[in-house]
This record gives C-alpha cells, sequence and structure tokens, in this order.
C-alpha cells in the first residue's frame, strides 16, 4: 500500500496539470459548440427579436454576428497561407474564341435616360460591343417571388415591413447584380465584364479591353471574381504585375465573372441580408469566393471617382465619399464669404493679421477641389 501512495504521489502533480489542460479543453470546445448551435437553435426554436438601432433584427442574426466574432480571427490567421497557396496556382488559360475581347454586360435603369446616354458614350469611347441589362428599378414595384428569393429575414423586415428607402435601393442594386449573374450562366460565358452604367473605364480609350484581358491572364486559375475597380478590402500578395489577391472589397461598379463564379455568387446572394457587396465581402473573408482586383484600377465609380450619381443615392445621397465631398463644398461655400470679409478687415486693419493679403499658405486638395468645379461650371 506504501508503495502504491508512493506511486500516486509521483503522479499527482502531471496528473493535475493534464487534468487543467483537459478542463481548459473542454471550455474552449464546449463554448464554440455552443455558439456554432445557437444560430440552428434560434431559427429553429425562436421567433423572437431584439431591437437595436430603430431595426428590428432576428435574434438568429445576433447569434451569427456573434458566431463571426468567434471564428472570424481563424479566418484572418488562415489568410497569409491562402496568400501564398494563391501565388503558387497554375495560370488561367483564356478560353478558345474570344479574339481579344470578352462579353460586356451593362446594368441600367430605363427611366434614368441620362445615365443610359453617358454610358454609351463611355463605351463607345473604349470601343467595345456590349449589351444592356435592364435592372431592377427600386423606384418600381419589385416582383414577389425575387423578394421571397433573395430577402433573408433582416432585408424582408427593412424591405417590405419598414419600407426604408436606402435598403429598398439596396436590394433593387442586388437584384441588378443577380441579374447579370443569370445571364452569364444562361448563355454559358466562361468570363464576362460586367458594368453598371456609372462606370468609367480606365484608360478611356481603344486599348482598355486589351488591359482587361492581360490582367486576365496574370490570375491563378482558381478565380472567381476580378474586381476592375474596388473601394476598400484587405489588399494582399501580387499574382502578376497588375493584379493581387483581395477579400473583404466592396463595389460591383465594375468586374469580370467568371462562370464558376456567377454559379457560386447566384448561390450566395439567395436569402440576402445585406447588399450585394457585403455579401461577397463575407464571402471572400471565408474564402468561398476567390476574388482579386487589378492595380492600378482598371474603373472608376463615376466620373469623378467618388460615385456621385449612385442610383443608391435615390435621387439626392450617394456614396459616403461623395455625400462627404457635398457636405464639405456646401460648409466652405457657406464660410468662404465669412472667410473672405476677414480677410479685407486683416489688410485693412494693418500687420501681423492672420489672412494678409499673401500670407495664407496654399491648399493643394482645395486647390485641386476648385479647379475641378471650375472645370464642371
Amino acid at each position: 500500500m506504501d508503495s502504491f501512495w508512493a506511486f500516486w504521489a509521483r503522479r499527482r502533480p502531471q496528473s493535475r496539470n493534464t487534468n487543467s489542460c483537459n478542463l481548459t479543453l473542454a471550455i474552449v470546445v464546449t463554448i464554440l459548440l455552443a455558439a456554432g448551435s445557437i444560430p440552428l437553435l434560434v431559427t429553429l426554436g425562436s421567433s423572437g427579436h431584439w431591437t437595436h438601432s430603430n431595426t428590428s433584427r432576428p435574434l438568429r442574426e445576433h447569434a451569427k454576428e456573434l458566431w463571426w466574432h468567434l471564428v472570424g480571427p481563424l479566418y484572418d490567421w488562415r489568410w497569409s497561407r491562402v496568400e501564398a497557396a494563391k501565388q503558387a496556382l497554375p495560370k488561367y488559360v483564356l478560353p478558345p474564341g474570344l479574339n481579344g475581347t470578352l462579353p460586356v454586360h451593362v446594368i441600367v435603369i430605363p427611366r434614368l435616360t441620362q445615365r443610359l446616354a453617358d454610358a454609351r458614350q463611355r463605351l463607345a469611347e473604349v470601343g467595345v460591343a456590349y449589351e444592356l441589362l435592364n435592372g431592377t428599378d427600386g423606384r418600381q414595384p419589385i416582383p414577389a417571388p425575387l423578394l421571397d428569393m433573395y430577402l433573408g429575414p433582416r432585408l424582408r423586415d427593412l424591405v417590405l415591413r419598414q419600407h426604408d428607402q436606402h435598403w429598398v435601393m439596396m436590394t433593387a442594386n442586388l437584384l441588378s447584380n443577380v441579374q447579370a449573374f443569370h445571364r452569364v450562366v444562361a448563355r454559358e460565358q466562361q468570363a464576362a465584364v460586367i458594368l453598371e452604367d456609372d462606370a468609367c473605364p480606365r484608360p478611356n480609350n481603344a486599348s482598355w479591353m486589351a488591359e482587361v484581358i492581360k490582367a486576365l491572364q496574370q490570375l491563378p486559375e482558381d478565380w472567381d471574381i476580378l474586381y476592375l475597380w474596388a473601394q476598400g478590402g484587405q489588399r494582399g500578395r501580387f499574382v502578376g504585375p497588375n493584379v493581387r489577391v483581395v477579400r473583404k472589397a466592396a463595389g460591383t461598379v465594375c468586374y469580370v465573372l467568371s462562370l464558376k463564379g456567377a454559379l457560386q455568387a447566384i448561390r450566395l446572394a439567395e436569402h440576402a441580408n445585406e447588399g450585394i457587396d457585403k455579401v461577397l465581402f463575407y464571402h471572400e473573408w471565408r474564402h468561398h469566393l476567390q476574388a482579386y482586383v487589378t492595380e492600378p484600377p482598371l474603373c472608376s465609380h463615376g466620373p469623378s471617382g467618388d460615385g456621385a450619381g449612385s442610383t443608391l443615392e435615390y435621387d439626392r445621397g450617394g456614396s459616403v465619399a461623395a455625400v462627404v465631398g457635398r457636405l464639405l463644398r456646401r460648409a466652405r461655400s457657406l464660410v468662404a464669404p465669412l472667410l473672405g470679409q476677414e480677410s479685407l478687415e486683416g489688410n485693412r486693419h494693418g500687420h501681423g493679421g492672420l489672412w494678409k493679403r499673401g500670407s495664407r499658405k496654399s491648399d493643394p486638395g482645395l486647390d485641386a477641389l476648385r479647379g475641378s468645379e471650375a472645370r464642371g461650371a
């Protein structure tokens, strides 16, 4: 018996450490399993809602958000390995018969005749053949079957119950891009360019399509979507001289979609709870959609590059950059007369004034803004 207790005394510290490790591991696994099961349990058994920022959100959406907070770091940790693997992949081979060009589909809203005319003019400058695609108009009733198929619980609440105009327009934009996905699939196009009607090809001359083809030839064979312009996003390693890996990118203004990518995007867009940008954003992050971006961009969002005039403006708003730009211009227009008067007063009252003639340094950003406004006038 003494030998047994002596043996146990020697083993006890190791057992305590082992038990501690096992307990920690069990707690971590339990938390992950519980978090992962929350969306399923809530979906099956709960119809309750939480209220957040005056927007009713299903409990399962909060559970899903919590889940992503838990597993998101895992995708971030894998990111560098994914980038390195993409660099080692074989290059994409253009399908035969394209003859140095790609099908181009331009999403338009028929009632916006001036935008259509502007789009036609820009495409004439780059000399490419294209087809128009009449998108979903957020100013018109959206067919119920489309809403049933593509609206998730959150969008359904915002669009059908709260009639939030911003989200109605976001839904119309989502459905317009999904129409383009379906066209690519229906015609079995191995790759196609999709432009919204405020996309501006860069360079705006006959070399544009050649630059797009050159970018395609730099892609790995796994590609789904190539952004010709993207807002933000986490830019990764270059896979060619002008193409790099990207995730969390926003912007469906101008992009190239593969047939594989179109099929995937259709599936991912069903029961969406965000606009098309966020739908693609999340699935790029999760490596469900293989995304790349051209650098420098081969397109801009609107002639000024800030998205001014977007259909998501619902006649007066716009992208964040456009809205901020307009607010700054408005503030400057209100303040400029006052500053001019102060400048005159300073000159009149002698030396040392803050606004003495010639004492104010030139602001390059403000000067550029004035120059662009003068050209626009």
